[in-house]
């Protein structure tokens, strides 16, 4: 948005780094204090945390702090949610995706299918470890197209089960509805792999 504001484009280039947390700028070309023309291109290096923790242990649901992202710029029809998680303990890794369940109001499962192929804007990469030191984030995002027909009930939380029996999260905080209703296209949830920069989360970051 900086960058922006003052007519210039950025792009974005991902490394791993030990000493820059993950979603931080590591550095940028051309330097900071530089003079260049207006609609000249930014190339900002983004960590993405170590590629290993040694001896790091799988994230336990009871170390980890879960807030909603904000608000994506959605394609047509689509409902989008990104989490970021937070680790309060000792290093920790995530690795795969989270186990999905919708819950209505009164606490009743939703008959949602959950799929790991990607859509308009979830990725479809395989999954990688992601390595959080004490206080870094992961992220997660779930998409799904909207109801064009009656709808039938409405998501109020997620339950998040951990892989490598980390346990469950219970999301209730969220920013955009997920309408239920019989019908086929808006039946499937999108659930993308852990990931250490939100901007992994899209389809084409």
């Amino acid at each position: 948005m900086a960058l922006a504001n003052v007519g210039l484009m950025a792009q974005y280039q991902l490394e791993h780094s030990t000493a820059v947390t993950a979603g931080t700028v590591v550095t940028q070309a051309p330097a900071a204090g530089s003079t260049v023309p207006s609609g000249s291109t930014v190339t900002l290096i983004v960590s993405t945390g170590p590629t290993t923790i040694p001896g790091a242990q799988p994230c336990q649901a009871s170390a980890l702090k879960v807030q909603p992202g904000q608000l994506v710029s959605e394609a047509s029809g689509q409902n989008t949610i990104d989490w970021s998680l937070t680790n309060l303990g000792n290093p920790c890794v995530l690795n795969g995706y989270p186990a999905v369940t919708a819950l209505d109001q009164q606490g009743r499962v939703l008959n949602f299918t959950y799929s790991h192929s990607g859509d308009q804007m979830t990725t479809a990469v395989p999954p990688q470890p992601v390595y959080l030191p004490t206080g870094s984030s992961a992220w997660v995002r779930l998409n799904k197209y909207r109801c064009d027909v009656t709808v039938q009930n409405t998501t109020t939380s997620f339950k998040f089960a951990l892989p490598s029996g980390g346990g469950s999260l219970d999301l209730s905080d969220l920013t955009r509805i997920f309408d239920y209703c019989a019908e086929p296209p808006s039946l499937t949830i999108a659930v993308s792999p852990f990931e250490p920069v939100e901007m992994l989360l899209s389809a084409n970051p």
